[in-house]
């Protein structure tokens, strides 16, 4: 035994061939937290990962492939660098073993609404004693700008428009690495994304090629964090793409299930850290339940997850797609567009500027008022309520289009106004900017993170021992 072993590595020596030994280690990695500076964190790699059949659910590789997706965010470090946006991600994918990284120009210019930006990688594993190729993508999905707006182009196609376009850009950079690569024989490939990155990612897992030229993709790793609804038909498809979703985040239910929206592969309910919980590292706010009395309290144990359920029913009940599409769209595509250098929290300046302005309206009016023009015309109501939103609106920090805006939003509140005027505190409960703030925050990728650690066997319940 000892003489065939001796001659293997003889000959191993000779055409300059090695074992190519599996990595496994635990990879300390950046992230941006808020809008000012990034963090660390840690997550487990390794190879083995990628050793078993893409459609096993495995916790440890969904760790990592947060991390992954968390580093392919737009680094806060050295802001007016821009050569430097996707350092953390180049680093994640470093200390993973990963060679021939890339990232599209796109990543270091001004963003825009149409791009996607992502980094690209690969190294050799075996399976067995035949060598494959592994490609890892991190698709940005946070820091991302302009495009925002994107976001809201859902179109009236099968598909939501903008997350389309971006994983067909995904999709030809992907043929284009291989090309340039000169790769052939298997391929496997590892795709991760949070938010509008998981979108884009779902969408680009589901429409990857078996075959490109000599290439065979074998297996497609997609791993989608808080992943919002991509398309209208054929998401029953088989699938080996993981969806893992906070039932308390509001963002993986939109576009609306009621407009037939879902998505592509198997989705993963996540039980996230209640704020007592160790691994919780951010504070989650509570809800306030308003009353009869004008007065709202703070309430403890209020069940977010009800909640989300309660606000996706009333828009789905009273908004359709055409609604949506015709008269909200070119909105909040523009609203969104002011992301980059306007807005440093999206969430609570959308939240601010309804909640706002619907308590505006019923204030000035009053809400007996208002109950009397349930059956006017639409045109006596938008009469009415034009002049209280665009007055709430006036004094923003950011170059909105007042009347477009106010138009929009009696439109919005013109198909919602009998909810508004009968259910008066339940409206200001599902509105309140407080509320949507909190609900927004359980979007935070760290309760993603998190979540995903108290399932992955190699953190477990010491994990904030280590």
């Amino acid at each position: 035994m000892k003489f065939f072993t001796a001659v293997k590595s003889f000959f191993l020596r000779l055409f300059h061939r090695k074992e190519i030994p599996l990595l496994e280690n635990r990879v300390f990695f950046h992230y941006p937290k808020g809008h000012e500076t990034d963090v660390e964190d840690d997550v487990y790699y390794s190879d083995s990962y990628f050793l078993h059949g893409a459609e096993v659910e495995d916790p440890s590789l969904a760790t990592c492939s947060m991390g992954l997706a968390m580093a392919s965010f737009s680094s806060n470090k050295l802001h007016d660098d821009l050569e430097f946006q996707a350092g953390n991600a180049v680093e994640f994918l470093q200390k993973c073993g990963f060679s021939d990284i890339e990232t599209p120009r796109y990543f270091s210019d001004e963003t825009r609404p149409e791009g996607i930006a992502f980094v690209m990688a690969r190294k050799t594993l075996k399976q067995g004693k035949k060598p494959f190729q592994l490609i890892a993508i991190g698709v940005r999905g946070g820091n991302y700008g302009k495009e925002w707006a994107s976001n809201m182009n859902i179109g009236l196609g099968d598909r939501h428009e903008g997350f389309s376009l971006a994983a067909k850009g995904l999709l030809l950079s992907f043929e284009d690495y291989l090309r340039r690569h000169k790769m052939k024989n298997e391929v496997r490939v590892w795709v991760s994304g949070f938010s509008r990155a998981a979108a884009v990612s779902n969408l680009f897992a589901q429409g990857m090629p078996k075959q490109f030229d000599k290439v065979f993709v074998s297996d497609v790793y997609a791993y989608c964090f808080a992943c919002p609804n991509t398309t209208r038909v054929n998401s029953r498809v088989p699938s080996t793409t993981k969806n893992y979703l906070n039932t308390k985040d509001l963002l993986p239910l939109v576009p609306l299930p009621k407009w037939g929206y879902s998505r592509y592969g198997k989705d993963i309910l996540l039980e996230c850290p209640h704020p007592d919980d160790p691994f919780a590292a951010i504070r989650l706010d509570l809800i306030h339940i308003f009353s009869k009395t004008k007065r709202f309290r703070r309430e403890t144990g209020v069940d977010k997850t009800a909640y989300v359920d309660q606000l996706i029913s009333l828009l789905g009940e009273r908004i359709g797609l055409n609604d949506f599409v015709l008269r909200f769209q070119e909105v909040l595509e523009e609203f969104m567009s002011l992301v980059d250098t306007k807005l440093s929290n999206p969430y609570k300046a959308l939240g601010d500027v309804v909640g706002n302005a619907a308590r505006y309206a019923i204030e000035e009016n009053g809400a007996f008022s208002l109950l009397k023009m349930i059956r006017s015309p639409k045109t006596d109501w938008e009469a009415a309520l034009k002049p209280a939103f665009e007055a709430s609106l006036k004094d923003k920090p950011y170059p909105l289009n007042a009347e477009k805006i106010a138009s929009a939003l009696s439109d919005f509140f013109y198909l919602i106004r009998e909810d508004v005027l009968s259910k008066r505190d339940f409206f200001l409960t599902v509105f309140d900017p407080t509320n949507l703030a909190s609900v927004m925050s359980e979007h935070d990728p760290l309760v993603y993170l998190n979540a995903l650690k108290r399932l992955d066997p190699k953190f477990g319940t010491n994990a904030k021992e280590e």
